[in-house]
């Protein structure tokens, strides 16, 4: 029984950490770069960059792990279904 539950007395919950908030998502930043890497992969016309940006921003991002983050990211698993989809 010990080997079991050795590892529970070390567990921590590092989640609501500031620091490390855009662990578990992609950043504006991020985002932005991935769009611009898809609209020039594919040679599509610039303008439908601002319109992914726009899509991106309104569907994917708004998660905030920690209360006292600067700030929000991009759901992963959604946003790489996007730029799938997109490219």
């Amino acid at each position: 029984m010990r080997d079991i539950t050795s590892g529970c007395n070390i567990a921590e919950n590092i989640y609501a950490d500031p620091l490390l908030n855009d662990m578990c998502g992609f950043t504006h930043a991020e985002m932005e770069q991935a769009v611009r890497d898809v609209v020039e992969a594919r040679q599509l016309n610039p303008d439908k960059m601002t319109r992914a940006h726009d899509m991106t921003r309104t569907y994917y991002d708004g998660y905030k792990f920690s209360p006292d983050a600067d700030e929000t990211v991009y759901n992963p698993t959604m946003a790489l279904y996007f730029l799938k989809a997109f490219y």
